[in-house]
């Protein structure tokens, strides 16, 4: 009796680390909080409400930015970016951004290479609120990719000449891909409901194809490289076909979880 109770402890425990990577739509309803405490601790903001139509080709192609390296974080176009800015050579970056354009660019620091990568994100500042000893709380939202030239300075900040890149036009639908991958995560927010016995409620999930293919990328949290290859993928359909794959591995894991946890309650 004794060994088939440690049988179904080790068998319990197996399911729960093979699946609590995967818990992707827990991450979700956690960075939809974290949205709403961030407003909240920003307290006395100045907002700047800049326009935040989407930068296209037809802007200039190439240019200097001020760049932030932040160790396994990958900033998606669209996605919100809360940051408290405590380094005093990033704290006169942001001095300097909020002169001119208030944006500046976030790139992964890759800790394995010790060097950031190669493809980040423009933030641009969206509210911002002084400390008393000159550290700022931001709030700053992702725009458009883009991919490091060369770098004009490293020191005090890194500035690297940059160039704009945009996805390419693919022969596939992405469309239709765009539907699977928003099933999928209906499977996955109704199995992740039944597993923890709690509702899930979620941000508005986005309609166009390459909006909903960042917004479910940055919703990756605690697998940076992988959200990184996403970041780097210039097609649509490429990077939403990799998270219909993610996802349906998900699915399969809670599905999983689910008959686990439906077994021993029958027990």
């Amino acid at each position: 009796m004794g060994n088939d109770a440690t049988n179904k402890f080790s068998l319990c425990l197996y399911f729960i680390r093979l699946t609590l990577r995967f818990y992707v739509l827990l991450l979700c309803t956690r960075f939809a909080i974290a949205r709403s405490k961030t407003q909240a601790k920003l307290g006395k903001t100045t907002s700047l409400v800049p326009s935040l139509a989407k930068m296209t080709s037809s802007s200039i192609s190439v240019r200097e930015l001020p760049l932030f390296p932040l160790p396994e974080l990958v900033l998606f176009p669209g996605q919100s970016l809360p940051l408290h800015i405590f380094e005093y050579r990033y704290r006169m970056m942001i001095n300097t951004v909020l002169e001119s354009d208030r944006m500046f660019g976030v790139l992964m620091w890759d800790s394995e290479a010790g060097k950031p990568a190669n493809v980040g994100c423009v933030a641009q500042i969206l509210q911002y609120h002084r400390l008393p000893d000159d550290r700022f709380k931001l709030l700053t939202i992702g725009q458009q990719r883009f991919r490091v030239l060369e770098y004009v300075r490293e020191t005090p900040y890194r500035v690297g000449l940059v160039e704009w890149i945009e996805d390419e036009p693919s022969s596939d639908a992405p469309y239709l891909l765009a539907t699977e991958v928003r099933e999928l995560l209906n499977d996955v927010i109704r199995l992740s409901q039944k597993l923890t016995d709690q509702e899930i409620e979620l941000p508005k999930i986005p309609r166009g194809p390459i909006e909903l293919s960042y917004w479910v990328a940055s919703n990756f949290q605690g697998a940076s490289l992988e959200q990184q290859s996403l970041l780097e993928t210039c097609d649509t359909a490429a990077r939403l076909r990799r998270e219909a794959e993610i996802l349906s591995s998900t699915r399969s894991q809670l599905a999983a979880r689910t008959v686990l946890k439906d077994t021993f309650k029958e027990i």
